[in-house]
């Protein structure tokens, strides 16, 4: 599911497209990002969602701690079940370094019409995610993710359709939606975006295995301006350390992109 993905772009004003990753300040002292664009820090609002227990939450509620963020959905067949894969990853790496109190590893979902707290704990219960799954209303999602550029958008199911991994029926609709990540300081500031797709090295559970479509295939073996778990921690502890390029000078966008 999840389906063609607009890409929501952050260019840099002085750079092209295809030098996206690690721009710089000119700060020698500074260090740059393995994937990331490091951004000035910007204040994220206070905007409502609602956990896998049907709890209200907010990333305020992260306080405290560096946040971890991106999109996804739980019927999606081409991106999110390897972005899963990949937060699972990181949260073992951050474990084994010791860091796991100080970090929240986060996914919000695009598809506020079927994901809701009880399809979250299928999932989780399904594909063994062990960080913090959440959703909200079709309101709540759409200011949300506005915020932080993020698109996305109901379109016609394939024919044939997918089938619904919870209901074992066909899929009625798919979501077109953005595929990137975020990264957020304790104080709640937006600090780093990408805008590329997880890269596992091939490697995927069963369970999440066996959400792939055709698709989903070509993206395990072939991710566009792929991040791995281990370039993702690189750039959380470059950031976490304070001495990194910030980017100063960029324009947030939506274009379109190939499927994701």
């Amino acid at each position: 599911m999840a389906g063609a993905v607009a890409i929501a772009t952050l260019l840099l004003a002085v750079t092209a497209l295809g030098m996206w990753h690690g721009a710089g300040s000119g700060d020698s002292s500074s260090a740059s990002l393995a994937v990331g664009t490091a951004l000035e820090p910007r204040p994220t609002p206070p905007l409502e969602l609602i956990d896998e227990r049907g709890t209200r939450s907010a990333l305020s509620a992260f306080r405290g701690k560096w946040v971890v963020l991106a999109p996804s959905m739980t019927l999606c067949h081409e991106v999110c079940p390897i972005t899963t894969a990949a937060f699972t990853a990181l949260t073992t790496r951050l474990r084994q370094a010791g860091l796991a109190n100080r970090v929240a590893v986060v996914e919000v979902t695009v598809d506020p019409w079927r994901d809701t707290p009880a399809r979250l704990r299928a999932y989780r219960r399904l594909v063994g995610a062990n960080f913090t799954l959440l959703t909200g209303t079709q309101a709540e999602i759409l200011r949300f993710w506005k915020f932080f550029g993020v698109s996305y958008e109901r379109v016609p199911e394939g024919n044939p359709p997918d089938i619904d991994w919870l209901t074992h029926k066909p899929e009625t609709f798919d979501v077109n939606h953005t595929d990137g990540l975020f990264i957020l300081d304790p104080a709640g500031h937006e600090r780093m975006a990408d805008e590329g797709t997880a890269s596992v090295g091939g490697d995927l559970s069963p369970a999440l295995s066996r959400l792939l479509d055709a698709e989903g295939r070509e993206n395990l073996a072939h991710p566009q301006l792929p991040w791995s778990p281990g370039q993702l921690f690189e750039d959380l502890r470059q950031l976490m350390s304070g001495k990194v390029a910030v980017t100063a000078h960029y324009v947030r966008r939506t274009s379109p992109s190939s499927s994701d």
